[in-house]
C-alpha cells in the first residue's frame, strides 16, 4: 500500500513536473490559462491516481479475501478438532462402558454337590463372571453341536438354531453385550467427520477388547436374525479377522461362504 501511495504521488508530482517544463514563465494572469491547467492536471496526473487508486481497492479486497479465507480455514481446523475430540469422547467412554458390561455378565455352572447321607446325586449352581463367563457359555454352545456332521444342506439354520436354544437361557446377561458392542461399530460407521481409514482404526481399537472365545460367540451370534444388521458391519470392518478357526465348532465354518464374507476376516 506504501509503494501505491508512492507511486500516486510521484505520478502527481509528474504532471506538474511536465506542465511547467512545458510552459514555463510568470504565473498566469487569465482564468482561461488556469483553466487550461487544471484540465492537463486533472487529464494527466488526475488519471494516473485514479489508476493506482483502483489497483489499491483492489489490493485492499483480494488481501480481505485472502484473511477472510484463512479465518473459514482456521474455524474449520478448529471445527474439526473439536469434532474430533468429541467423538473421541463418546467412543472411549462407550469402551468403558462396553467393559463395564462384559465384566458384569454372569452364567450359572452346575457343580457336584455332595448330600450327606443322600443316595441321589444332587448339583449346585455357582456362577461366572466377565471372560470366564463367555467361555462357559461357548462351551454349552460347542457342547450341543456334538456329533454334528461337518456337510450338511442346511448348516447355517442349523448353527442358528442350536446358538439361539442356548442363547435364550442367559438373554438377559448377554443382550446388553451385544447391544453395546452393535452401538460401539455404528457410532463409528455412521461417523461423517471420520475418514475411511479412521474409521477402520477406530474399529481396530473397538476389535482389540474382545478375546478369541468373545470372538467366537460373537460368530455365531452374526448368524442369527437378531444379528441382522449387526452383522453387515461385522463383514465391512473384519471384526472377526482375529477368530481362532480352531475354536470354533468346525474349523471349516472359518471358510465357509455361506456363514460370513471373506471380508469378515480381512
Amino acid at each position: 500500500m506504501w509503494s501505491l501511495i508512492g507511486a500516486g504521488a510521484v505520478w502527481f508530482s509528474l504532471g506538474f513536473t511536465l506542465y511547467f517544463y512545458e510552459f514555463h514563465g510568470a504565473l498566469a494572469k487569465k482564468s482561461s490559462e488556469w483553466n487550461d491547467f487544471g484540465v492537463f492536471i486533472a487529464g494527466f496526473s488526475g488519471t494516473g491516481v485514479a489508476v493506482i487508486t483502483l489497483i489499491a481497492v483492489a489490493n485492499g479486497i483480494r488481501v480481505q479475501a485472502e484473511d477472510l479465507a484463512k479465518s473459514r480455514a482456521f474455524m474449520a481446523k478448529q471445527s474439526a478438532a473439536m469434532a474430533q475430540q468429541t467423538f473421541d469422547s463418546v467412543f472411549f467412554n462407550l469402551l468403558d462402558r462396553f467393559s463395564q458390561v462384559r465384566d458384569s455378565v454372569s452364567v450359572p455352572i452346575y457343580m457336584p454337590k455332595r448330600v450327606e447321607g443322600g443316595s441321589v446325586p444332587d448339583t449346585q449352581s455357582v456362577f461366572v463372571t466377565g471372560r470366564q463367563a463367555f467361555a462357559e457359555f461357548y462351551r454349552c454352545v460347542k457342547s450341543a453341536q456334538v456329533g454334528m456332521p461337518k456337510t450338511v444342506p442346511n448348516r447355517l439354520i442349523v448353527l442358528r438354531n442350536n446358538f439361539m436354544g442356548q442363547y435364550r437361557l442367559v438373554e438377559s446377561e448377554l443382550g446388553p453385550y451385544f447391544r453395546t458392542l452393535y452401538r460401539i461399530f455404528t457410532f463409528i460407521d455412521r461417523s461423517i467427520t471420520l475418514t475411511w481409514e479412521q474409521k477402520i482404526d477406530y474399529a481396530k481399537i473397538a476389535r482389540a477388547q474382545l478375546s478369541d472365545l468373545e470372538l467366537c460367540v460373537i460368530f455365531y451370534d452374526g448368524l442369527t436374525e437378531m444379528a441382522a444388521k449387526f452383522k453387515p458391519l461385522i463383514e465391512r470392518y473384519g471384526l472377526l479377522r482375529h477368530v481362532n478357526a480352531g475354536n470354533l465348532i468346525l474349523e471349516d465354518d472359518k471358510t465357509n461362504s455361506t456363514l460370513y464374507e471373506a471380508k469378515a476376516f480381512t
